[in-house]
């Protein structure tokens, strides 16, 4: 019975807390949860902020993507993680991370476009030099394309 009334009282609690506020209350002052077009967005740190929600919620679509058993799942989930790093992109260009992001799934996703891949991770690099995820992936892509391992290697490649 007494754990009946602490629930009651805590449950309690936590509804006045939640009426007191207003529904559209963030954390942030001037983010809402739905914003509208990112172009009517004029404060850089909302912007920034937006950016990085869109980012975790492109992450989110990956990390279910690795726990799924059937290739159609794991292509749905990356499909559905693409537009959330192009909108992080969109609000910040200087996000380096998004475009790390799309880099991978420009090869993950079929047909895999590997040059494409090249070029997203080469702006992660520009964007940010010192960004270990678009190094890494440029690593791997021209490992790729010097066919080290197999057929004639391409010197071009392989020296990059």
């Amino acid at each position: 019975m007494k754990k009946l009334v602490q629930f009651g009282l805590v449950s309690a609690f936590f509804a006045s807390t939640a009426l007191s506020q207003p529904p559209d209350a963030s954390p942030t002052p001037g983010l809402k949860a739905d914003m509208g077009s990112s172009s009517q967005i004029s404060d850089p740190r909302v912007r920034r902020e937006l950016a990085l929600a869109k980012l975790l919620e492109g992450q989110r679509y990956m990390w279910k993507s690795y726990r799924l058993q059937t290739q159609a799942g794991k292509t749905s989930q990356m499909r559905l993680a693409k537009p959330s790093f192009e909108s992080a992109i969109e609000l910040d260009p200087t996000l380096a991370e998004g475009f790390t992001a799309l880099a991978e799934l420009a090869v993950a996703l079929p047909p895999g476009d590997l040059e494409g891949a090249i070029k997203l991770a080469s702006q992660a690099i520009k964007v940010n030099p010192d960004n270990f995820g678009g190094h890494r992936l440029l690593a791997r892509f021209f490992t790729i394309k010097s066919r080290l391992n197999d057929g004639p290697v391409d010197k071009v490649f392989a020296d990059k």
